[in-house]
């Protein structure tokens, strides 16, 4: 089957025209003036192109295949022009410059709502398209031609994005350096020089895994509760990129002043407080964000040579490079000061030396990216909301059931004298086997095995009983013993059998699940000339 098609070939003015049936053109434009170009494309095209006066200047383009509207539009920017399609076949081209009259009376108008940037802002940005548009009441609005207008709709969209945000989890703590030491926080960042950088996580810099502030947030309530650190604060920050936000933490202390009347006192109402600016200088592409931080921690100190209290102030300030979902701790605020306190009745001085350091931890997160254990989140939350007492019993709830298991060497000089004056072998040391099972930290049962054999004599001792056990140290525990056993001691076909009661005490040295002890037991029995009196080692584990 043959297709019908038309295709007529023109050349005018250096432009050859290509007109076919479906509409779609072609164009070889070589060094030709732009209007004459225009008007030879509007005869073969079939429509009405209307040219602005100010148009002019000369144009080498070339199309194959294209619409009417696309090869207008092209002319129209290889020139520097606008142009507008009126009504389907008749066109309008003129000058971009805003002033030019066919520019007023043609050029399009759209409003322009913005979300997150104001509209002077927008202009500020686009200052290449600033003649082109207008703001008023936060409003924008965009005057230009219809083939401008969709390059600048598009820009306007590309910079108009919502600011991202830092969300950063605060701990705020003064501890002790003993504190510290537990905390694993050695060596900090802290007291840094306005405008120093610093990247944690590299060398000389401390980051700390999210999972890693988690165990810091138990471990300072229990430090707390020893009196080796002071909760201050637990809070949020959010702050957009480009911003800074503060938290300030106060305080109010009731200060005996002495007065320059009479030398009496008065009580005044002081207020230190602990400040925290963060800003959010930059988010990279790789979700890195540098941060800007200022630490003012404010301390009611007397001095020694006056009677005026006076408000000390300790100062931290730097910048820092963090991973998102990480954390970074600010250090380094020492507190060593001799304070002079005064009562009120009777009138007396006192002093005291205060050695403590701030710590404030930091746990920055982009809002809007994944957290990287979203059930850690609320556990982390919990973990800072709940009492003292209530993570105390947590720690002592991992004790509450113990198993030991002990290899005993035992030395029984009494025992050896029984079988001398017998005629039996006698044995330096026994063997045995010891399991302890703990209820309770402080209260358990116990059962022992102990053999021995030599030749034809053979010794033999079963005991058991409860045990009261203390740690007076978290390496060591002490416990004592109270029940009784049964013993068989056999000389080829002689057998002497006997029942005893035990008391037994003890001091066990733990490395890890490893235990280290000595003990005595101490045995009374019914058996004539049998002394049961026994000192032992020990070696065994804990579970």
């Amino acid at each position: 089957m043959a297709v019908a098609m038309t295709v007529l070939v023109f050349l005018l003015n250096g432009i050859v025209v290509l007109a076919a049936t479906d509409n779609l053109i072609c164009l070889d434009v070589f060094s030709s003036d732009i209007r004459n170009a225009l008007q030879d494309l509007a005869y073969e095209a079939d429509v009405v192109i209307l040219v602005d006066d100010y148009i002019q200047g000369y144009v080498t383009l070339s199309l194959t295949d294209v619409t009417v509207d696309r090869a207008i539009e092209v002319l129209c920017m290889k020139g520097g022009f606008g142009f507008k399609k009126l009504e389907e076949g008749l066109y309008v081209v003129g000058s971009t410059e805003p002033n030019n009259p066919t520019f007023q009376k043609y050029a399009d108008t759209k409003v322009v709502h913005v979300d997150y940037l104001d509209a002077e802002e927008v202009i500020s940005l686009l200052s290449h398209y600033e003649m082109y548009l207008s703001a008023k009441n936060g409003v924008l609005t965009v005057r230009a031609w219809q083939n401008q207008m969709s390059f600048i709709l598009a820009d306007i969209s590309a910079i108009d994005q919502p600011i991202r945000q830092v969300e950063g989890k605060v701990i705020i703590a003064e501890v002790t350096a003993e504190a510290k030491a537990q905390l694993g926080l050695g060596r900090i960042v802290g007291g840094l020089p306005s405008g120093n950088e610093i990247t944690l996580g590299g060398p000389g810099g401390v980051t700390i895994g999210f999972s890693d502030s988690l165990t810091i947030a138990s471990l300072l309530h229990i430090l707390q509760a020893e009196g080796k650190a002071l909760l201050k604060a637990t809070t949020s920050i959010v702050v957009p990129e480009g911003s800074e936000s503060t938290i300030s933490i106060g305080r109010e202390v009731r200060q005996l002043v002495k007065t320059q009347v009479n030398s009496g006192y008065t009580i005044e109402n002081l207020k230190v407080n602990t400040y925290l600016t963060l800003g959010v200088e930059r988010i990279t592409s790789k979700d890195e964000i540098r941060l800007s931080y200022e630490v003012v921690a404010q301390d009611l100190a007397q001095n020694l040579t006056s009677d005026i209290p006076e408000i000390l102030s300790r100062l931290a300030n730097g910048t820092v490079i963090v991973d998102n979902n990480s954390a970074f701790v600010i250090g380094g605020l020492t507190k060593n000061v001799e304070q002079e306190s005064t009562g009120v009745i009777p009138p007396q001085k006192s002093k005291t030396t205060q050695d403590t350091e701030l710590l404030i931890i930091i746990m920055p997160h982009i809002v809007g990216t994944p957290m990287p254990e979203a059930n850690l989140m609320e556990e982390y939350v919990n973990r800072f909301t709940q009492s003292t007492q209530t993570a105390m019993e947590q720690a002592k709830s991992l004790e509450t059931s113990t198993l030991k298991l002990r290899l005993n060497t035992y030395y029984s000089p009494g025992l050896n004298d029984y079988l001398a004056d017998k005629g039996y072998e006698t044995f330096p040391i026994r063997m045995g086997l010891e399991g302890q099972l703990n209820f309770t930290p402080n209260i358990g049962v116990y059962c022992t095995k102990a053999n021995a054999q030599k030749d034809l004599t053979k010794v033999e001792m079963f005991d058991w009983g409860l045990v009261l056990q203390t740690s007076p140290s978290s390496v060591a525990d002490a416990y004592l013993g109270l029940g009784g056993g049964s013993g068989k001691v056999s000389f080829n076909t002689t057998v002497t059998e006997f029942d005893y009661y035990a008391a037994k005490a003890g001091v066990d040295v733990k490395l890890g699940s490893l235990l280290f002890g000595i003990g005595y037991s101490y045995a009374m029995t019914d058996h004539e000339g049998l002394d049961l009196d026994t000192a032992y080692v020990t070696v065994g584990c804990s579970f």
